[in-house]
């Protein structure tokens, strides 16, 4: 058993040949044609090149969001960089007659180049949108990215969705696929996995009319409830009581050091007065004794 490592991608052959021979003293000159062999191995660069979903949308509420974003990372976790081919299946017209407006992508990457692609029917390209398709009608566009780096690539389809059609209550499933590719002859996916292919579904609804006039009465019902509750709370706090005809008829007594001070202030005010003290009729005056009093 022989194991090789390639040190870099230009000092190998595109198949390394190795050449093998036994000989033996103990063997006749006559059974010595089966003692070489020869084999040959592809030598192939090792890669990792994974697709990822790059943040899509997973569901939306149609008329409410009619907008629709479909995310791909393309990345090389690897140490060699190599050249990319990714194909994209977009559904166009999907069931109960939405439809899709989707384009060409937006695309971080310079040296990449996209392209809508229209295959004949027997083309591995019709084939692949034929297998892949899960609606009526079907895009395939392709993407090449001349070298992947370890700097990511992302590809970004937009685009609104629309309906021919009036209904509520409807439900539908939109799904677009990719698909890397690079050459096999010269690179090798390592480790090897299924990161190769990548589908994005979102989830379309049309709720019904019954459902929203409930969810809208609903709201209503409970907003009532809580602010019936609310109220009690603030009355049983208190909060919308006001003074009773009692209280403003006998307001409360002052307390004995207001009284003491009352008192004091009348002394000090007829000390002051003599001559008030006593009424025009020589009685003395009540006024100060009702001050004291209280």
């Amino acid at each position: 058993m022989m194991s090789f490592m390639v040190s870099t991608p230009f000092a190998v052959n595109e198949c390394l040949v190795v050449n093998a021979s036994v000989t033996s003293k103990n063997e006749n000159n006559d059974t010595t044609q089966d003692n070489c062999a020869t084999t040959s191995v592809v030598v192939k660069l090792p890669v990792n090149v994974v697709v990822n979903d790059g943040g899509s949308t997973r569901f939306v509420e149609y008329p409410n969001s009619a907008q629709l974003e479909h995310v791909y990372t393309v990345e090389n976790t690897g140490k060699w960089s190599v050249p990319v081919n990714i194909s994209f299946v977009f559904p166009v017209k999907m069931a109960l007659g939405f439809s899709w407006s989707v384009s060409l992508p937006e695309i971080n990457g310079t040296s990449t180049t996209c392209e809508n692609q229209v295959s004949p029917t027997n083309s591995k390209s019709s084939i692949l949108t034929h297998q892949n398709c899960s609606a009526s009608t079907c895009h395939l566009i392709v993407c090449s990215i001349q070298l992947l780096t370890d700097q990511s690539v992302r590809f970004r389809f937009t685009g609104n969705i629309s309906s021919d059609k009036q209904g509520s209550g409807l439900h539908v499933r939109i799904m677009s696929s990719a698909f890397l590719s690079f050459d096999t002859e010269r690179y090798i996916q390592y480790p090897s996995d299924d990161s190769h292919q990548l589908s994005i579904v979102t989830e379309l609804e049309f709720p019904s009319q019954a459902l929203t006039v409930l969810i809208a009465s609903l709201s209503v019902i409970f907003g009532l409830i809580a602010m019936t509750i609310i109220f009690v709370l603030l009355y049983k706090r208190g909060f919308f009581k006001t003074a009773s005809t009692d209280d403003q008829d006998n307001p409360a007594l002052p307390s004995a050091g207001e009284t003491d001070l009352t008192t004091v202030s009348s002394d000090q005010t007829r000390a002051e007065n003599p001559g008030e003290s006593t009424a025009s009729n020589g009685q003395p005056g009540h006024m100060n004794e009702e001050r004291s009093t209280l």
